[in-house]
């Protein structure tokens, strides 16, 4: 399992390892409890990837995610899609609501920053009583000619009542943010 492409092999299970049908195994950055393993490695909160290869190096399963909440995770839903969820460490996934974007506001934009705010930036309002998630809108400064220029990564979500901003630079390889 890895984090990163170009290194498949950050972590491999021992090769003992064994989940039986049905079951959950737990996978931990660091301070692994008895029933679980520590990976040696993070997964950044800003956004990041996992994925499973096999032991030949072909890809079994991956997951690309943008801004993570506190306290909630990214897991399957019984339908077998990513959502939002509740953690439930070992136990099955238990979905978190979240709202509609429709209700998002363009909240505050920076056209022209210098030295107060050197990167210009637009920033996303989130009016509602749940978190809602970003993946899969878009950012554009060309609504005509090119409406899906800047696709937010998959997976992106934004509290609940929250500001979230973005760096308008152009650096879409740089995180969830820009």
């Amino acid at each position: 399992i890895s984090d990163e492409s170009a290194k498949r092999f950050r972590f491999k299970f021992p090769a003992e390892t064994i989940i039986p049908a049905g079951q959950h195994l737990l996978l931990f950055s660091e301070n692994a409890p008895p029933n679980g393993f520590q990976l040696g490695f993070g997964l950044a909160q800003e956004g990041d990837s996992v994925r499973l290869y096999n032991s030949s190096a072909a890809l079994v399963d991956a997951v690309e995610f943008g801004a993570q909440l506190a306290d909630l995770t990214i897991g399957r839903a019984a339908n077998g899609e990513w959502a939002l969820c509740s953690p439930t460490l070992g136990s099955p996934n238990k979905t978190h609501p979240v709202a509609e974007p429709s209700a998002l506001k363009i909240n505050e934009w920076l056209a022209n920053g210098r030295t107060l705010y050197p990167e210009d930036f637009i920033e996303i309002y989130n009016p509602n009583a749940a978190p809602v998630s970003l993946g899969g809108l878009h950012l554009t400064d060309e609504p005509l000619g090119w409406p899906g220029r800047h696709r937010i990564v998959p997976l992106t979500f934004m509290g609940a009542g929250q500001h979230f901003v973005f760096i308008a630079d152009g650096r879409i390889d740089e995180g969830s943010d820009h």
